[in-house]
């Protein structure tokens, strides 16, 4: 009898988390989709009206504003993205895996686009993107900017490989480095397995390993 019981809770615990497992499976392609409509919008140029058709073929919401309304205006929105490995991480036995991203828009015009790419585990993995208009020059939020251009390595281990990578992109920054920073692979939002090194989660095209160190660099 007891056997039969601890047959029935290991299938219905397995059943649970195959169930959980098929739900993320799509979320790489759908990522993936989003990722390349989200590229098409050029900061500065791309406007309101078409920022709100990438949210509503990729379920965008309005997010945080100033003023808390959480509303978007032609003056002021902020549409953000999530592709999460859930409900497969509820089962604790495959870590949080997350891409967030937001669209600025200022004025009916698009000033800025953002990628977080997360996993939290044991040794969590952090990478993020910011591509962004700069104010103008010499004033002091040109000044606090202007030193996040460019590709910063944080929590370094011993060997010299990051455990978080931030790149800062300006409308001015080359589309080899535009094209590099956004080669994610994005197929950890439904593995099981595979995702523990950072090979496996960085963009192999950007340079998470070099001096044992925190380093930044404004040309990589």
């Amino acid at each position: 009898m007891l056997a039969v019981e601890a047959a029935v809770v290991v299938f219905g615990a397995v059943l649970i988390f195959v169930v959980a497992w098929a739900r993320t499976v799509s979320q790489p392609t759908r990522a993936q989709a989003f990722l390349s409509d989200f590229l098409k919008l050029e900061v500065g140029k791309a406007s309101f009206e078409e920022a709100k058709v990438v949210a509503q073929q990729h379920g965008g919401i309005p997010w945080y504003l100033p003023d808390g309304s959480m509303q978007c205006t032609y003056q002021r929105c902020e549409f953000r993205f999530f592709f999460e490995n859930k409900p497969l991480t509820s089962t604790h036995l495959v870590p949080y895996t997350g891409l967030i991203a937001t669209i600025g828009v200022k004025d009916g015009v698009v000033v800025g686009r953002y990628v977080d790419y997360m996993r939290y585990a044991k040794r969590p993995f952090s990478y993020h993107v910011r591509e962004t208009l700069l104010p103008p020059t010499g004033t002091p939020e040109w000044e606090a900017l202007r030193h996040k251009i460019g590709l910063s390595r944080m929590h370094v281990d011993p060997s010299g490989v990051a455990n978080a990578v931030s790149i800062g992109l300006e409308p001015s920054s080359s589309a080899d480095q535009r094209r590099r920073a956004y080669a994610l692979d994005l197929s950890c939002l439904s593995k099981l397995f595979g995702c523990g090194n950072p090979s496996a989660f960085f963009p192999h095209s950007i340079p998470y390993q070099g001096p044992p160190l925190q380093t930044h660099a404004e040309t990589w």
